[in-house]
Protein backbone atom coordinates (compact mmCIF):
# COMPACT_ATOMS: atom_id res chain seq x y z
CA UNK A 1 0.00 0.00 0.00
CA UNK A 2 1.56 3.27 -1.16
CA UNK A 3 -0.52 6.02 0.46
CA UNK A 4 -0.66 9.34 -1.37
CA UNK A 5 -1.58 12.80 -0.17
CA UNK A 6 -1.96 16.25 -1.71
CA UNK A 7 0.46 18.98 -0.74
CA UNK A 8 -2.31 21.33 0.28
CA UNK A 9 -3.92 23.68 -2.21
CA UNK A 10 -1.00 23.30 -4.63
CA UNK A 11 -2.47 19.98 -5.73
CA UNK A 12 1.03 18.48 -5.84
CA UNK A 13 0.77 14.77 -5.05
CA UNK A 14 3.32 13.29 -2.64
CA UNK A 15 3.78 10.07 -0.74
CA UNK A 16 1.93 10.22 2.58
CA UNK A 17 5.27 9.61 4.27
CA UNK A 18 8.16 11.99 3.69
CA UNK A 19 11.80 11.75 4.69
CA UNK A 20 13.14 14.37 7.11
CA UNK A 21 16.75 15.22 6.24
CA UNK A 22 17.82 17.01 9.43
CA UNK A 23 19.91 14.15 10.81
CA UNK A 24 21.85 13.45 7.62
CA UNK A 25 23.26 16.99 7.74
CA UNK A 26 25.62 15.98 10.54
CA UNK A 27 26.80 18.21 13.40
CA UNK A 28 26.29 21.98 13.54
CA UNK A 29 26.23 24.36 16.47
CA UNK A 30 24.96 27.55 18.03
CA UNK A 31 28.00 28.38 20.12
CA UNK A 32 28.41 25.31 22.34
CA UNK A 33 24.84 24.12 21.88
CA UNK A 34 24.56 21.19 19.45
CA UNK A 35 21.84 21.46 16.82
CA UNK A 36 22.56 18.32 14.80
CA UNK A 37 22.22 14.61 15.51
CA UNK A 38 25.88 13.71 15.72
CA UNK A 39 28.26 12.21 13.18
CA UNK A 40 26.91 10.70 9.98
CA UNK A 41 28.13 8.53 7.13
CA UNK A 42 27.30 10.33 3.87
CA UNK A 43 27.44 7.13 1.82
CA UNK A 44 24.98 5.43 4.15
CA UNK A 45 22.75 8.52 3.92
CA UNK A 46 22.77 8.37 0.12
CA UNK A 47 21.98 4.64 0.12
CA UNK A 48 19.13 5.29 2.55
CA UNK A 49 17.69 7.94 0.23
CA UNK A 50 17.90 5.53 -2.69
CA UNK A 51 16.11 2.90 -0.63
CA UNK A 52 13.38 5.41 0.19
CA UNK A 53 12.93 6.16 -3.51
CA UNK A 54 12.69 2.46 -4.29
CA UNK A 55 10.00 2.10 -1.60
CA UNK A 56 7.82 4.83 -3.08
CA UNK A 57 8.87 7.94 -1.15
CA UNK A 58 8.52 11.10 -3.24
CA UNK A 59 8.79 13.84 -0.61
CA UNK A 60 12.03 14.99 1.04
CA UNK A 61 12.21 17.81 3.58
CA UNK A 62 15.45 19.57 4.50
CA UNK A 63 16.67 23.08 5.47
CA UNK A 64 19.61 25.22 4.48
CA UNK A 65 20.84 25.27 8.09
CA UNK A 66 20.89 21.47 8.59
CA UNK A 67 24.57 20.67 8.86
CA UNK A 68 25.18 24.27 7.71
CA UNK A 69 24.27 23.39 4.12
CA UNK A 70 25.52 19.80 4.20
CA UNK A 71 22.07 18.17 4.22
CA UNK A 72 21.05 19.95 1.02
CA UNK A 73 24.30 18.89 -0.69
CA UNK A 74 23.92 15.22 0.32
CA UNK A 75 20.29 15.18 -0.83
CA UNK A 76 21.28 16.68 -4.19
CA UNK A 77 23.97 14.04 -4.66
CA UNK A 78 21.55 11.23 -3.84
CA UNK A 79 18.90 12.59 -6.23
CA UNK A 80 21.28 13.08 -9.15
CA UNK A 81 19.45 11.89 -12.25
CA UNK A 82 16.21 11.35 -10.28
CA UNK A 83 15.23 14.91 -9.41
CA UNK A 84 12.10 14.63 -11.56
CA UNK A 85 10.79 11.82 -9.34
CA UNK A 86 10.54 13.82 -6.14
CA UNK A 87 9.19 16.90 -4.39
CA UNK A 88 11.82 18.84 -2.44
CA UNK A 89 11.05 21.08 0.51
CA UNK A 90 13.69 23.23 2.17
CA UNK A 91 13.72 26.15 4.62
CA UNK A 92 15.33 29.53 5.21
CA UNK A 93 15.83 32.21 7.92
CA UNK A 94 19.04 31.09 9.68
CA UNK A 95 22.38 32.71 8.96
CA UNK A 96 25.30 30.27 9.26
CA UNK A 97 28.92 29.68 8.30
CA UNK A 98 29.43 26.53 6.22
CA UNK A 99 33.07 26.06 7.21
CA UNK A 100 32.71 26.41 10.99
CA UNK A 101 29.18 24.97 10.96
CA UNK A 102 28.10 27.70 13.35
CA UNK A 103 24.70 29.41 13.29
CA UNK A 104 25.38 33.11 13.67
CA UNK A 105 21.93 34.72 13.48
CA UNK A 106 18.69 34.93 11.55
CA UNK A 107 17.05 37.20 9.02
CA UNK A 108 13.71 37.61 7.28
CA UNK A 109 14.60 40.64 5.19
CA UNK A 110 13.52 40.39 1.55
CA UNK A 111 17.08 40.67 0.27
CA UNK A 112 18.24 37.87 2.60
CA UNK A 113 15.37 35.59 1.59
CA UNK A 114 16.38 35.98 -2.04
CA UNK A 115 20.02 35.35 -1.20
CA UNK A 116 19.15 32.24 0.81
CA UNK A 117 16.91 30.95 -1.99
CA UNK A 118 19.68 31.24 -4.56
CA UNK A 119 22.12 29.47 -2.22
CA UNK A 120 19.72 26.58 -1.66
CA UNK A 121 19.10 26.25 -5.41
CA UNK A 122 22.84 25.88 -5.92
CA UNK A 123 23.34 23.36 -3.10
CA UNK A 124 20.31 21.31 -4.18
CA UNK A 125 21.45 21.48 -7.81
CA UNK A 126 17.94 22.30 -9.01
CA UNK A 127 16.21 25.02 -11.00
CA UNK A 128 13.22 25.32 -8.68
CA UNK A 129 12.33 24.55 -5.05
CA UNK A 130 8.97 22.82 -4.77
CA UNK A 131 8.19 24.03 -1.24
CA UNK A 132 10.10 26.87 0.43
CA UNK A 133 9.42 27.22 4.16
CA UNK A 134 9.99 30.06 6.59
CA UNK A 135 12.16 28.58 9.38
CA UNK A 136 11.41 30.97 12.26
CA UNK A 137 8.77 29.46 14.55
CA UNK A 138 7.98 32.52 16.66
CA UNK A 139 8.65 35.35 14.18
CA UNK A 140 6.47 38.39 15.06
CA UNK A 141 3.16 37.97 13.21
CA UNK A 142 2.85 41.71 12.59
CA UNK A 143 5.97 41.54 10.39
CA UNK A 144 5.06 38.36 8.50
CA UNK A 145 3.24 40.05 5.60
CA UNK A 146 6.48 41.22 4.00
CA UNK A 147 7.93 37.70 4.22
CA UNK A 148 4.84 36.28 2.52
CA UNK A 149 4.95 38.96 -0.17
CA UNK A 150 8.59 38.18 -0.94
CA UNK A 151 7.75 34.49 -1.28
CA UNK A 152 4.88 35.31 -3.63
CA UNK A 153 7.38 37.22 -5.77
CA UNK A 154 9.70 34.20 -5.83
CA UNK A 155 6.82 32.07 -7.08
CA UNK A 156 6.10 34.56 -9.86
CA UNK A 157 9.78 34.51 -10.82
CA UNK A 158 9.82 30.72 -11.04
CA UNK A 159 12.32 30.21 -8.23
CA UNK A 160 9.87 28.29 -6.02
CA UNK A 161 6.57 26.49 -6.72
CA UNK A 162 4.93 27.11 -3.33
CA UNK A 163 5.76 28.13 0.22
CA UNK A 164 4.84 27.62 3.87
CA UNK A 165 5.84 28.37 7.45
CA UNK A 166 7.40 26.06 10.00
CA UNK A 167 5.48 27.27 13.03
CA UNK A 168 3.51 25.90 15.97
CA UNK A 169 1.31 28.99 16.28
CA UNK A 170 -2.13 29.20 14.69
CA UNK A 171 -2.12 33.01 14.33
CA UNK A 172 1.05 32.82 12.25
CA UNK A 173 -0.33 30.01 10.13
CA UNK A 174 -3.44 32.12 9.46
CA UNK A 175 -1.31 35.01 8.14
CA UNK A 176 0.56 32.86 5.64
CA UNK A 177 -2.66 31.09 4.62
CA UNK A 178 -3.81 34.38 3.10
CA UNK A 179 -1.15 34.02 0.42
CA UNK A 180 -2.25 32.55 -2.90
CA UNK A 181 0.68 30.11 -3.14
CA UNK A 182 0.97 29.15 0.52
CA UNK A 183 0.35 25.41 0.57
CA UNK A 184 1.76 24.00 3.81
CA UNK A 185 2.43 24.57 7.49
CA UNK A 186 5.11 22.51 9.18
CA UNK A 187 4.32 21.84 12.83
CA UNK A 188 5.45 19.62 15.64
CA UNK A 189 2.86 16.88 15.86
CA UNK A 190 2.92 13.37 17.28
CA UNK A 191 0.80 11.09 19.40
CA UNK A 192 2.31 12.55 22.58
CA UNK A 193 2.15 16.19 21.50
CA UNK A 194 -0.96 17.19 19.59
CA UNK A 195 -1.57 20.64 18.09
CA UNK A 196 -5.29 20.92 17.26
CA UNK A 197 -5.20 24.70 16.75
CA UNK A 198 -2.68 24.71 13.90
CA UNK A 199 -4.14 21.52 12.46
CA UNK A 200 -7.54 23.20 12.31
CA UNK A 201 -6.05 26.06 10.28
CA UNK A 202 -4.56 23.54 7.85
CA UNK A 203 -7.87 21.75 7.43
CA UNK A 204 -9.94 24.90 6.99
CA UNK A 205 -7.46 26.59 4.63
CA UNK A 206 -6.59 23.46 2.62
CA UNK A 207 -2.94 23.41 3.66
CA UNK A 208 -0.72 20.36 4.07
CA UNK A 209 0.26 19.74 7.70
CA UNK A 210 3.86 18.56 7.51
CA UNK A 211 4.76 16.86 10.77
CA UNK A 212 8.21 17.42 12.21
CA UNK A 213 9.04 15.41 15.30
CA UNK A 214 6.58 12.63 14.34
CA UNK A 215 8.53 10.17 16.48
CA UNK A 216 9.09 12.63 19.35
CA UNK A 217 12.81 13.00 18.61
CA UNK A 218 13.23 9.21 18.71
CA UNK A 219 11.22 8.61 21.88
CA UNK A 220 8.54 6.83 19.85
CA UNK A 221 10.98 4.39 18.28
CA UNK A 222 11.24 2.39 21.52
CA UNK A 223 15.05 2.58 21.42
CA UNK A 224 15.38 4.89 24.40
CA UNK A 225 14.58 4.24 28.05
CA UNK A 226 15.31 5.92 31.38
CA UNK A 227 18.93 4.70 31.36
CA UNK A 228 19.80 5.99 27.88
CA UNK A 229 22.51 8.67 27.65
CA UNK A 230 22.67 10.55 24.34
CA UNK A 231 26.02 11.71 22.89
CA UNK A 232 27.33 15.21 23.63
CA UNK A 233 27.19 16.37 19.99
CA UNK A 234 23.54 15.34 19.67
CA UNK A 235 20.77 17.96 19.84
CA UNK A 236 19.20 15.79 22.56
CA UNK A 237 22.41 15.66 24.63
CA UNK A 238 23.37 17.31 27.92
CA UNK A 239 23.75 20.72 26.27
CA UNK A 240 20.50 20.53 24.31
CA UNK A 241 18.69 23.79 23.41
CA UNK A 242 15.99 25.12 25.73
CA UNK A 243 13.17 24.06 23.41
CA UNK A 244 14.11 20.39 23.66
CA UNK A 245 11.20 18.84 25.60
CA UNK A 246 11.42 15.10 24.98
CA UNK A 247 14.99 14.78 26.35
CA UNK A 248 16.55 16.51 29.34
CA UNK A 249 20.22 16.36 30.34
CA UNK A 250 20.83 13.81 27.63
CA UNK A 251 18.15 11.40 28.87
CA UNK A 252 14.51 10.80 27.89
CA UNK A 253 12.15 13.03 29.82
CA UNK A 254 10.43 10.75 32.41
CA UNK A 255 7.07 12.45 31.92
CA UNK A 256 7.07 11.70 28.21
CA UNK A 257 8.29 8.15 28.83
CA UNK A 258 5.33 7.61 31.13
CA UNK A 259 2.90 8.78 28.45
CA UNK A 260 4.58 6.61 25.83
CA UNK A 261 4.23 3.51 27.98
CA UNK A 262 0.54 4.26 28.53
CA UNK A 263 -0.24 3.84 24.81
CA UNK A 264 2.50 1.52 23.54
CA UNK A 265 0.18 -1.50 23.47
CA UNK A 266 -2.36 0.30 21.28
CA UNK A 267 0.28 1.67 18.92
CA UNK A 268 1.88 -1.74 18.43
CA UNK A 269 -1.40 -3.50 17.66
CA UNK A 270 -1.82 -5.51 14.45
CA UNK A 271 1.90 -6.26 14.28
CA UNK A 272 3.18 -2.70 14.01
CA UNK A 273 6.42 -1.54 15.58
CA UNK A 274 6.13 1.43 17.94
CA UNK A 275 7.42 3.82 15.25
CA UNK A 276 4.97 2.45 12.71
CA UNK A 277 2.12 2.89 15.18
CA UNK A 278 3.15 6.49 15.82
CA UNK A 279 3.07 7.20 12.08
CA UNK A 280 -0.31 5.45 11.79
CA UNK A 281 -1.68 7.79 14.48
CA UNK A 282 -0.65 10.80 12.39
CA UNK A 283 -2.38 9.52 9.25
CA UNK A 284 -5.54 8.91 11.24
CA UNK A 285 -5.32 12.32 12.92
CA UNK A 286 -6.08 14.29 9.75
CA UNK A 287 -6.18 13.83 5.98
CA UNK A 288 -3.77 16.78 5.76
CA UNK A 289 -0.85 15.24 7.67
CA UNK A 290 2.44 14.25 6.03
CA UNK A 291 4.91 12.97 8.66
CA UNK A 292 8.63 13.38 7.94
CA UNK A 293 10.59 11.07 10.29
CA UNK A 294 14.33 11.52 10.27
CA UNK A 295 16.79 8.82 9.22
CA UNK A 296 20.48 7.99 9.09
CA UNK A 297 20.39 4.35 8.03
CA UNK A 298 18.75 2.08 5.48
CA UNK A 299 17.15 0.09 8.30
CA UNK A 300 15.37 3.17 9.64
CA UNK A 301 14.01 3.99 6.19
CA UNK A 302 12.76 0.44 5.70
CA UNK A 303 10.96 0.36 9.06
CA UNK A 304 9.28 3.72 8.53
CA UNK A 305 8.23 2.96 4.95
CA UNK A 306 6.72 -0.34 6.09
CA UNK A 307 4.23 1.70 8.12
CA UNK A 308 2.42 2.49 4.86
CA UNK A 309 1.56 -1.20 4.51
CA UNK A 310 -0.52 -0.98 7.68
CA UNK A 311 -2.14 2.38 6.98
CA UNK A 312 -3.86 4.59 9.57
CA UNK A 313 -4.97 3.56 13.05
CA UNK A 314 -8.63 2.65 13.50
CA UNK A 315 -11.14 5.12 14.92
CA UNK A 316 -11.50 2.97 18.03
CA UNK A 317 -7.74 3.01 18.64
CA UNK A 318 -7.61 6.78 18.15
CA UNK A 319 -10.41 7.33 20.64
CA UNK A 320 -8.78 5.02 23.17
CA UNK A 321 -5.49 6.90 22.92
CA UNK A 322 -7.18 10.28 23.36
CA UNK A 323 -9.02 9.10 26.46
CA UNK A 324 -5.73 7.90 27.98
CA UNK A 325 -3.45 10.80 27.08
CA UNK A 326 -5.83 13.73 26.84
CA UNK A 327 -9.02 13.13 28.81
CA UNK A 328 -9.67 16.86 28.62
CA UNK A 329 -9.41 16.76 24.82
CA UNK A 330 -12.86 15.21 24.44
CA UNK A 331 -14.38 18.10 26.40
CA UNK A 332 -12.33 20.66 24.45
CA UNK A 333 -13.32 19.11 21.14
CA UNK A 334 -16.97 18.93 22.14
CA UNK A 335 -16.95 22.59 23.18
CA UNK A 336 -15.48 23.53 19.81
CA UNK A 337 -18.09 21.42 18.02
CA UNK A 338 -20.93 22.99 19.99
CA UNK A 339 -19.60 26.41 19.02
CA UNK A 340 -19.53 25.38 15.35
CA UNK A 341 -23.11 24.07 15.51
CA UNK A 342 -24.27 27.26 17.21
CA UNK A 343 -22.62 29.30 14.45
CA UNK A 344 -24.49 27.21 11.86
CA UNK A 345 -27.78 27.97 13.64
CA UNK A 346 -26.89 31.68 13.70
CA UNK A 347 -26.26 31.64 9.95
CA UNK A 348 -29.62 29.94 9.44
CA UNK A 349 -31.34 32.56 11.59
CA UNK A 350 -29.63 35.46 9.81
CA UNK A 351 -30.32 34.05 6.34
CA UNK A 352 -33.97 33.29 7.04
CA UNK A 353 -34.53 36.77 8.41
CA UNK A 354 -32.70 38.54 5.55
CA UNK A 355 -34.66 36.56 2.91
CA UNK A 356 -32.29 37.87 0.24
CA UNK A 357 -33.05 35.80 -2.84
CA UNK A 358 -29.67 36.76 -4.34
CA UNK A 359 -28.01 34.91 -1.44
CA UNK A 360 -30.11 31.77 -1.69
CA UNK A 361 -27.14 29.71 -2.90
CA UNK A 362 -25.17 30.76 0.18
CA UNK A 363 -28.10 29.87 2.46
CA UNK A 364 -28.48 26.43 0.88
CA UNK A 365 -24.84 25.64 1.71
CA UNK A 366 -26.06 25.13 5.29
CA UNK A 367 -27.82 21.94 4.20
CA UNK A 368 -26.27 18.58 3.39
CA UNK A 369 -25.77 18.73 -0.40
CA UNK A 370 -27.47 15.45 -1.27
CA UNK A 371 -30.80 13.65 -1.43
CA UNK A 372 -30.29 12.52 2.18
CA UNK A 373 -31.51 15.86 3.51
CA UNK A 374 -35.11 15.90 4.81
CA UNK A 375 -37.43 18.74 5.83
CA UNK A 376 -40.58 17.87 7.75
CA UNK A 377 -43.12 20.59 8.53
CA UNK A 378 -45.56 19.64 11.30
CA UNK A 379 -48.72 21.67 11.80
CA UNK A 380 -47.36 24.46 9.64
CA UNK A 381 -49.66 23.87 6.67
CA UNK A 382 -52.93 22.43 7.87
CA UNK A 383 -54.39 20.95 10.98
CA UNK A 384 -53.57 17.30 11.71
CA UNK A 385 -51.19 16.84 8.82
CA UNK A 386 -47.57 17.44 7.95
CA UNK A 387 -45.52 17.95 4.83
CA UNK A 388 -42.35 16.01 4.10
CA UNK A 389 -39.75 17.13 1.59
CA UNK A 390 -36.61 15.22 0.67
CA UNK A 391 -33.59 16.15 -1.42
CA UNK A 392 -31.64 19.37 -1.63
CA UNK A 393 -33.37 20.59 -4.82
CA UNK A 394 -36.88 20.13 -3.40
CA UNK A 395 -35.96 21.93 -0.20
CA UNK A 396 -34.45 24.74 -2.22
CA UNK A 397 -37.81 25.16 -3.99
CA UNK A 398 -39.62 25.36 -0.65
CA UNK A 399 -37.22 27.95 0.76
CA UNK A 400 -37.33 30.02 -2.43
CA UNK A 401 -41.13 30.10 -2.52
CA UNK A 402 -41.26 31.01 1.16
CA UNK A 403 -38.91 33.93 0.65
CA UNK A 404 -40.64 35.17 -2.49
CA UNK A 405 -44.27 35.00 -1.48
CA UNK A 406 -44.45 35.90 2.20
CA UNK A 407 -43.79 39.20 3.91
CA UNK A 408 -40.65 40.16 5.77
CA UNK A 409 -40.09 38.46 9.11
CA UNK A 410 -37.56 38.18 11.90
CA UNK A 411 -36.65 34.68 13.05
CA UNK A 412 -36.05 34.97 16.77
CA UNK A 413 -34.43 31.94 18.41
CA UNK A 414 -35.15 32.21 22.11
CA UNK A 415 -33.45 29.05 23.39
CA UNK A 416 -31.28 26.30 21.93
CA UNK A 417 -30.04 22.99 23.26
CA UNK A 418 -27.16 21.31 21.45
CA UNK A 419 -25.88 17.77 21.97
CA UNK A 420 -22.82 16.45 20.11
CA UNK A 421 -21.65 12.87 19.78
CA UNK A 422 -18.80 12.34 17.35
CA UNK A 423 -19.78 13.63 13.90
CA UNK A 424 -23.49 13.87 14.69
CA UNK A 425 -25.30 16.64 16.58
CA UNK A 426 -28.85 17.15 17.80
CA UNK A 427 -30.30 20.64 17.93
CA UNK A 428 -33.53 21.67 19.66
CA UNK A 429 -34.74 25.27 19.66
CA UNK A 430 -37.80 27.32 20.51
CA UNK A 431 -38.57 30.80 19.33
CA UNK A 432 -40.92 32.96 17.30
CA UNK A 433 -41.35 34.44 13.86
CA UNK A 434 -42.07 38.16 14.05
CA UNK A 435 -44.09 39.66 11.19
CA UNK A 436 -42.46 42.95 10.09
CA UNK A 437 -44.75 43.84 7.17
CA UNK A 438 -48.16 42.85 5.79
CA UNK A 439 -48.58 39.72 3.71
CA UNK A 440 -50.05 40.85 0.42
CA UNK A 441 -49.89 40.71 -3.34
CA UNK A 442 -51.21 38.67 -6.27
CA UNK A 443 -48.26 36.29 -6.09
CA UNK A 444 -49.32 35.29 -2.60
CA UNK A 445 -52.91 34.80 -3.72
CA UNK A 446 -51.83 32.59 -6.62
CA UNK A 447 -49.53 30.64 -4.34
CA UNK A 448 -52.36 30.03 -1.85
CA UNK A 449 -54.70 28.90 -4.62
CA UNK A 450 -52.09 26.45 -5.85
CA UNK A 451 -51.68 25.05 -2.33
CA UNK A 452 -55.43 24.64 -1.96
CA UNK A 453 -55.63 22.95 -5.37
CA UNK A 454 -52.97 20.42 -4.31
CA UNK A 455 -54.94 19.60 -1.15
CA UNK A 456 -58.12 19.05 -3.17
CA UNK A 457 -56.31 16.76 -5.62
CA UNK A 458 -54.72 14.65 -2.89
CA UNK A 459 -56.62 11.39 -3.39
CA UNK A 460 -54.94 9.81 -0.37
CA UNK A 461 -57.49 11.75 1.74
CA UNK A 462 -61.23 11.28 1.60
CA UNK A 463 -63.27 13.97 -0.13
CA UNK A 464 -64.78 15.17 3.14
CA UNK A 465 -61.31 15.40 4.71
CA UNK A 466 -60.02 17.33 1.71
CA UNK A 467 -62.90 19.78 1.90
CA UNK A 468 -62.33 20.29 5.62
CA UNK A 469 -58.59 20.81 5.18
CA UNK A 470 -58.86 23.20 2.26
CA UNK A 471 -61.48 25.22 4.15
CA UNK A 472 -59.21 25.39 7.18
CA UNK A 473 -56.23 26.29 4.97
CA UNK A 474 -58.12 29.10 3.29
CA UNK A 475 -59.42 30.52 6.56
CA UNK A 476 -55.95 30.39 8.09
CA UNK A 477 -54.46 32.25 5.15
CA UNK A 478 -57.17 34.90 5.39
CA UNK A 479 -56.38 35.35 9.08
CA UNK A 480 -52.68 35.60 8.26
CA UNK A 481 -53.36 38.41 5.81
CA UNK A 482 -55.09 40.24 8.62
CA UNK A 483 -52.13 39.87 10.98
CA UNK A 484 -50.67 43.19 11.87
CA UNK A 485 -47.03 44.10 11.86
CA UNK A 486 -45.50 42.78 15.06
CA UNK A 487 -47.53 39.56 15.21
CA UNK A 488 -45.55 36.58 16.55
CA UNK A 489 -45.90 32.90 15.61
CA UNK A 490 -44.25 30.59 18.11
CA UNK A 491 -42.39 27.54 16.79
CA UNK A 492 -40.19 24.64 17.75
CA UNK A 493 -37.29 23.61 15.55
CA UNK A 494 -35.36 20.36 15.93
CA UNK A 495 -32.63 19.10 13.67
CA UNK A 496 -30.05 16.41 13.15
CA UNK A 497 -26.71 17.70 11.89
CA UNK A 498 -23.76 15.81 10.46
CA UNK A 499 -20.11 16.75 10.14
CA UNK A 500 -18.40 16.10 6.84
CA UNK A 501 -14.70 17.00 6.33
CA UNK A 502 -14.71 19.28 9.35
CA UNK A 503 -17.89 21.16 8.43
CA UNK A 504 -21.40 20.88 9.90
CA UNK A 505 -24.58 20.56 7.79
CA UNK A 506 -28.30 20.24 8.49
CA UNK A 507 -29.36 16.67 7.73
CA UNK A 508 -32.95 16.36 9.00
CA UNK A 509 -35.14 19.25 10.11
CA UNK A 510 -38.47 19.11 11.97
CA UNK A 511 -40.23 22.47 11.91
CA UNK A 512 -43.37 22.70 14.05
CA UNK A 513 -45.70 25.71 14.16
CA UNK A 514 -49.11 25.54 15.85
CA UNK A 515 -52.17 26.33 13.75
CA UNK A 516 -54.69 28.68 15.31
Amino acid sequence: MNIKRKLGRSGIEVSALGMGCWAIGGPFWDGETPLGWGQVDDQESIKAIHKALDLGITFFDTADVYGAGHSERVLAQALSGRRHEVVIATKFANIFDEESRQVTGSSAKPEYIRQACEASLRRLDTDVIDLYQFHDNAFPPEDADRVRETLEELVEEGKIRSYGWSTDFADRAEIFAQGKHCTAIQLQLNVLSDNPDVLTVCEKKDLAAINRGPLAMGLLTGKYDQDTQVAQDDVRGRKSPEWMAFFKQGKPNPEWLKQREAVVEILTSDGRTLAQGALAWLWARSPKTVPIPGFRTIAQVEENCAAMQFGALSDDSMQEIEEILRPQYKIHKMNNQITDVHQLLQRFQDGYTARDITKLDEFMELFLPSDEIELIGIGAVARNQHEWFQGIERIREIVESDWQYWGDVILDVEAAKITVEGNVAWLSTTGAILQTDHIHGDDVTNFNLQQMKEILENEEMSLSTRMMEVTHFGMRRLREREKKVGYRWSFTFTAVLVQREGRWYFHTIHWSMPVD
